[in-house]
């Protein structure tokens, strides 16, 4: 004897009895359109004798209370005609609304459901009753959110292991590199004795790189600490001006070597001290002005300059630089990314220093964008509030620069 399985038996009875949204428009018409039309047809049925006496009035001999018998019937068939007006419009707007909210109520569940998808939550789910073809969307909506979540689990995975190893290898390398330097910083002091200029050329473009790879690794570590929440802030009342134009300082000779023009304009109306962390700051203007004078060509231009927007210090560093593909726009604050156009270029980057960037201005209080067209050049603003509360030293890990030594 085989066995049933009420689930499956229950399942497959469920997906017999369907009710399409074509048949409910169509039952929904026939209840409240044409029962109404069904009702005034027995109302007039009932009433023949008054059509009757005004389809066969007596011209002869006319009686007067057969004439107020007429008008009277009269009257009585146009109530009796405003009667099937009125319920033949009400049952029509009956009709279109309960019709209108058997469609729109679903739509407006899929609508939230999206909504509440795209923000990143989960277990996004839509659970309808209709069974028609929104329980079959429904069905299938819930089969995509859940494939997201699974997938999205599995990213945030990757990006914990790849985090994780991020930083025991940024962790690893800090020592050697640090004793690398202090090798190559004596060898070219000549401590270690006379060298030749062949050798000392050599030494220098080892020392050139092995820098370069200590950056890299400050920038790891940042990036390790600012994903683990230890960055912390020392804010203190500091002039944003001066900060700024000591970082364009410290980028002219980099320029004039590029033959980049680089210039600073302050702002029209002194600004107010401003609780800010100076050296995280700092970080986030090289890594700008870094990001500037990579991608501007020789003979470009790149320009800084500060004004006061309402209760906001604005802050703008323009190049003529190669510009950011549209597509890339979303994503140049990413780690690790590089807009397609300059990853063939033979330019240093990693695709942190605006990922760091972005960061260190967000715990400031501020924001920060980027107006860019291909070709031409970008803009990267940042604002910062001038009235900002915060003060004070915030718990911090050792600095990037503690960690792999200072010259």
């Amino acid at each position: 004897m085989t066995e049933t399985n009420p689930k499956l038996e229950r399942e497959k009875q469920h997906k017999s009895i369907r009710f399409p949204i074509s048949l409910k428009i169509i039952i929904t018409m026939a209840i409240f359109g044409v029962a109404p039309l069904i009702v005034a047809m027995v109302l007039s049925l009932l009433s023949q004798d008054i059509f009757v006496s005004l389809i066969f009035p007596n011209p002869v001999n006319l009686d007067p209370e057969i004439k107020v018998a007429a008008e009277s019937n009269f009257m009585n068939l146009l109530q009796l005609l405003i009667l099937f007006i009125f319920i033949t419009i009400s049952g029509l707007i009956s009709a279109l609304y309960l019709l209108s909210r058997s469609i729109s109520e679903p739509i407006l569940d899929f609508r939230a459901a999206f909504r509440e998808l795209v923000k990143g939550k989960r277990n996004v789910r839509v659970n309808l009753g209709t069974k028609d073809e929104f329980e079959d969307l429904a069905k299938h909506f819930n089969e995509m959110a859940e494939y997201i979540d699974k997938n999205r689990e599995k990213e945030e995975k990757i990006n914990d292991l790849k985090s994780e190893f991020i930083s025991i290898a940024a962790h690893q390398l800090r020592s050697p590199l640090s004793g690398i330097k202090w090798t190559f910083k004596t060898l070219l002091d000549g401590d270690l004795g006379v060298m030749t200029t062949e050798q000392k050329e050599s030494l220098e473009r080892a020392y050139s790189v092995n820098e370069r790879l200590i950056s890299l690794v400050a920038e790891l570590l940042d990036v390790s600490r600012i994903e683990e929440g230890k960055i912390g802030y020392n804010f203190n009342g500091t002039s944003l001006e001066r900060a700024v134009e000591e970082a364009v300082e410290e980028y002219k000779l980099i320029a004039q070597n590029k033959n980049i023009e680089l210039s600073f304009f302050k702002p029209q109306i002194a600004l107010p001290n401003m609780p800010l962390d100076e050296e995280r700051l700092g970080l986030a203007l090289n890594n700008l002005l870094a990001n500037a004078t990579n991608y501007t060509l020789s003979g470009g231009r790149v320009s800084v300059s500060i004004e006061r927007v309402n209760e906001e210090a604005k802050v703008t560093i323009k190049d003529t630089g190669v510009g950011i593909p549209k597509g890339d726009m979303n994503k140049i604050f990413s780690k690790f990314f590089r807009a397609s156009n300059v990853v063939r270029m033979q330019t240093p980057g990693t695709g942190l220093g605006l990922f760091i960037a972005r960061n260190i201005i967000e715990k400031h209080g501020g924001k920060i964008w980027v107006e860019s067209e291909e070709n031409k050049g970008s803009s990267f603003i940042f604002t910062l509030p001038i009235n900002n509360h915060k003060q004070g030293f915030v718990a911090d890990d050792l600095s990037a620069d503690d960690l792999v030594g200072e010259e």
